[in-house]
């Protein structure tokens, strides 16, 4: 994909030291991805130009619906190329869902039959938006340990109890290595080394005759790991879609939501995942049988419910159980900012004047350590700064 586009007077031009690993053109990403992809997926819906927050350009390289039995939803490959304002070793994308089904008897949120979702979920007029982690992540990421953990989940129970006792994740993650699937990864800009964030997401509910669904997501952007940036956001998106009665699926538009730290819902959601507990693999594996037992839309899972039932009874017993049933020590923490940026900079003029007064505040309403970082990274940027 071009990263770069010079006819967009926002995109900035890359100095000529600088590397884009994400060098390959749309085309070509499409055709490396198209063994590993269903050909709805390849029927892309790209957005060439991008939208533009203070830390780069998004863009996607598949955005369509999907249609299957018994669900409904979107498959997105979304990529972050940050910019010259950005200086960081590791960029991560998370990202909010918030999904609400309809019917005759009214309306309720939905969480894809996960307790732990609902658990951390927002109430009042955010209620049902959470952070789109799935039971058993730690990472807010949506690359990184996450995905690896249960990947070696996966093999360790597979080497000792066989196939029937993978968890759904770590099933799922072994039939994306075997197709070659893209993954999604940490992004970068340090050292004149440019590397897009990606985020790959097929995000489905449950659905049947009758039933209207609403979904959407925030992405945001933010810094890992940086010297300089630590917990400073680049900004952040909106994506989703709705499904009619009659299962037909509308995209949402992609569309810039927040040129740096991202909203207050986000913000809420953050705080609740940094305040959840760590999951053990027992509660994985529980969460696991539940969701195989009331989704009528995983077969599979159905009919390996009872091989989940045998192996929640003898878990306790083996020793391999005991070995890998580790407890993660809480989530991974995400860096919350008490502030939140525009959706433009249409009051450039006003907006400096306002984060120069949150700098000088002092006693409460002095901004902490991750605000702080925040707010000069935006007035970087708003004055004219960069790289």
């Amino acid at each position: 994909m071009k990263t770069y586009r010079e006819s967009s007077p926002s995109a900035p031009m890359m100095d000529a030291a600088e590397t884009v690993d994400s060098s390959r053109s749309k085309k070509q990403q499409v055709g490396a991805m198209s063994g590993g992809i269903t050909a709805q997926e390849a029927a892309l819906a790209a957005t060439p130009d991008g939208e533009q927050t203070y830390g780069g350009s998004w863009t996607t390289s598949a955005y369509n619906e999907v249609v299957q039995p018994g669900a409904r939803g979107a498959y997105i490959f979304l990529h972050f190329t940050p910019n010259t304002h950005v200086d960081a070793t590791q960029i991560g994308l998370t990202q909010t869902v918030k999904a609400i089904k309809t019917t005759d008897a009214g309306s309720e949120a939905m969480y894809g039959g996960d307790p732990q979702r609902k658990n951390r979920a927002l109430d009042g007029v955010d209620e049902g938006t959470n952070l789109d982690k799935a039971a058993g992540q730690s990472s807010p990421y949506f690359a990184g340990n996450g995905r690896e953990w249960s990947q070696a989940l996966g093999k360790a129970v597979a080497a000792a109890h066989g196939n029937d006792d993978l968890p759904r994740a770590a099933m799922a993650a072994k039939t994306r290595a075997e197709k070659g699937k893209p993954p999604s990864t940490f992004g970068m800009r340090s050292g004149g080394k440019v590397v897009d964030a990606t985020l790959r997401d097929r995000a489905r509910q449950t659905w049947s005759k009758g039933v209207e669904i609403d979904a959407e997501f925030e992405t945001t952007a933010v810094a890992k790991s940086s010297d300089t940036q630590q917990g400073v956001f680049y900004g952040s998106i909106t994506w989703g879609y709705k499904v009619d009665k009659e299962g037909k699926v509308k995209l949402k538009p992609v569309t810039t939501a927040h040129m740096g730290v991202p909203s207050e819902r986000f913000s809420k959601a953050a705080k609740k995942w940094n305040e959840a507990d760590g999951y053990t693999v027992n509660k994985w594996y529980e969460a696991e049988a539940v969701r195989a037992g009331v989704n009528p839309t995983l077969q599979q899972e159905k009919k390996l419910s009872k091989g989940h039932q045998d192996f929640l009874a003898k878990r306790e017993k083996t020793a391999d159980w005991q070995q890998i049933g580790v407890k993660l020590e809480g989530n991974q923490k995400l860096p919350i900012a008490t502030m939140t940026s525009p959706g433009n900079t249409a009051n450039k003029e006003a907006r400096i004047k306002e984060l120069e007064a949150m700098l000088e505040a002092t006693g409460k309403d002095a901004p902490d350590e991750t605000t702080r970082a925040n707010i000069a990274f935006e007035l970087s940027v708003l004055r004219g700064g960069g790289k």
